[in-house]
């Protein structure tokens, strides 16, 4: 939500913008306290919370730290 007054653009309507001009690009939104581990070809998701993974013309996903991520290397 947002706070009362604001008259901005969310996070996620900025990304979907950029993903509109860009869209073949993915674009990981990591949350407080997360990160991503590149490391022999492999990545993963590093700590409690769930990123949002967005891309021009597929809907948002959640994935967290099980899921496979490897689709971002390519």
């Amino acid at each position: 939500g947002n706070p009362p007054g604001f008259k901005g653009e969310t996070r996620e309507e900025r990304i979907r913008e950029f993903c509109v001009l860009h869209p073949d690009s993915w674009v990981v939104g990591l949350r407080e306290g997360t990160g991503l581990r590149i490391e022999n070809g492999s990545i993963r998701l590093l700590g409690e919370a769930q990123c949002r993974i967005f891309r021009g013309g597929i809907e948002p996903r959640e994935l967290g730290a099980g899921d496979d991520f490897s689709f971002l290397l390519q």
